[in-house]
């Protein structure tokens, strides 16, 4: 069954991604960063994200792996 997209289902589920993202967080399974970006490397970011149909953590994974490979 589809999610509802009424205000109040909207709001549901976006209190319980906050909810799961701060779990993770204080049990030490994921970190948040916030990154500054120019706005051409955040859109070159965001199309090769788009482009791959990838989300923008595993576009990180993978540039650091290509990074940490070449060395």
């Amino acid at each position: 069954m589809a999610n509802s997209n009424t205000a109040h289902s909207k709001a549901l589920r976006a209190k319980t991604a906050t909810a799961h993202q701060k779990r993770k967080i204080e049990s030490g399974e994921a970190r948040a960063i916030r990154l500054l970006l120019e706005t051409e490397l955040a859109n070159r970011f965001d199309t090769y994200c788009e482009a791959h149909n990838i989300k923008r953590p595993e576009a990180l994974k993978k540039l650091l792996d290509l990074a940490n490979s070449q060395q």
